[in-house]
């Protein structure tokens, strides 16, 4: 029997890059063509343009927080963590998943768009006193 196994593809990150590719994926691929992940550690994508009207009380938090569980159609399989490491000889992803877990993810296809953190540069009290702001 011959066995055809469907291309693994494994996106990190649930940003504005990594949900695009995710969508766009889903548009362009067939539900038995690929199987797709998303690595990310919340269930929604925070729409960080909107910060300002949520500051001023124009909008609420939560409607800036965008589901990444919108529909049944919504076929790309969630692990709610972070990746920490990639294998790229073995094809292999370590995440971290948000109960503490390491979890040894295969892939044929990655796509990192894991984002980005506000630098502290080791400056002492930063992180306790300041927030970060992305522009």
């Amino acid at each position: 029997m011959n066995t055809v196994t469907r291309p693994r593809i494994l996106v990190v990150g649930a940003g504005f890059a990594g949900v695009e590719c995710v969508r766009r994926l889903e548009r362009k691929l067939a539900p038995d063509e690929a199987d797709v992940t998303l690595v990310t550690p919340f269930a929604y994508q925070l729409y960080l343009p909107l910060l300002p009207q949520v500051a001023s009380g124009v909008l609420t938090p939560q409607s800036i927080a965008v589901s990444l569980r919108r529909s049944k159609k919504y076929r790309t399989r969630i692990i709610p963590g972070g990746a920490i490491g990639v294998d790229l000889k073995a094809k292999v992803c370590v995440v971290r998943t948000i109960t503490d877990q390491i979890v040894n993810e295969p892939y044929d296809y990655i796509v990192l768009a894991p984002g980005s953190i506000t630098r502290t540069f080791d400056i002492p009290g930063l992180t306790d006193h300041a927030y970060g702001m992305k522009t």
